[in-house]
């Protein structure tokens, strides 16, 4: 199993509504998982489908429950984008897009 923990950290002075955090939490939760999809290793399907399964949207705590998530997190074959260390690898790719969505969620938009 792994576990993700990425909660909103939010920037001193700044107030929010309680239900603005909480949809720019879901909306960081959901995008994470859905651009994680091609970078993650694929064979049955199991592993992509396991963090929809393992995770609560909102929590900020993303799980890939599978036996095997881990080893393949660690030393999984790479195939054109999917390969170990998918989440660190995508994040570097779309962490601008993922912020400035919560960005907007934040500031009304």
């Amino acid at each position: 199993m792994i576990t993700l923990n990425c909660q909103l950290d939010l920037p001193n002075g700044k107030t929010f509504k309680k239900k603005q955090l909480k949809e720019a939490q879901k909306y960081i939760d959901r995008q994470i998982i859905r651009l994680s999809d091609p970078y993650t290793p694929k064979d049955t399907g199991m592993l992509i489908r396991s963090v929809t399964m393992g995770t609560v949207i909102g929590s900020g705590k993303l799980v890939w429950n599978c036996p095997y998530s881990k080893m393949q997190y660690k030393y999984g074959i790479s195939r054109g984008l999917r390969g170990k260390k998918w989440v660190l690898r995508m994040w570097e790719d779309k962490k601008k897009f993922i912020l400035q969505g919560a960005k907007n969620i934040l500031n009304g938009g």
